[in-house]
């Protein structure tokens, strides 16, 4: 599910693939049911506030956290605006957020959770997608657009290892 709320811009020039009402899933979630059978990314800070009457299979996209903290600042700079929280107390905020994420997965009844490395994907998509296939045992979902949706050229922040 997807709105225009948020359009493709130099960060991101394929879109967002964003849905408006998530923003305001801790405050209402009744939509959810309107998304049932369809794919809706959510931030980890809003799954806790998912309705446990239904049953989700969440695709959960792992990186690197020094990756994610740098490419939010190269936006955030993009848009011209100041970064104004400490890297630090941004790195410690999204470490909370996945903990939490983590510990709601084992505890959800109806949720069943496929964990995804972002690299892996960049570095061997095909693999990538049979895996996301075969987890929401959609064999019929379109496997040459979905790698084709991998787009290596939109990797611009990577953290490479140093090596003494």
């Amino acid at each position: 599910m997807a709105d225009s709320d948020r359009p493709a811009d130099t960060s991101n020039p394929r879109g967002y693939f964003e849905y408006g009402k998530v923003k305001r899933l801790a405050s209402d979630n009744s939509w959810l049911g309107e998304a049932r059978g369809r794919a809706v990314k959510v931030i980890v800070q809003l799954l806790p506030f998912l309705d446990r009457k239904y049953r989700y299979q969440v695709l959960m996209m792992r990186r690197d956290l020094q990756e994610i903290l740098q490419s939010q600042s190269k936006m955030i700079a993009s848009l011209g605006k100041n970064v104004s929280v400490d890297p630090k107390t941004l790195a410690s905020v999204f470490e909370r957020n996945l903990a939490t994420a983590n510990e709601l997965v084992s505890s959800f009844p109806d949720m069943a959770c496929q964990f995804i490395e972002f690299s892996d994907l960049i570095s061997a998509p095909e693999a990538g997608v049979e895996r996301v296939i075969g987890f929401l045992n959609r064999p019929g979902l379109d496997r040459v657009a979905m790698v084709r949706a991998v787009d290596c050229g939109l990797y611009r922040t990577r953290i490479v290892a140093e090596w003494d």
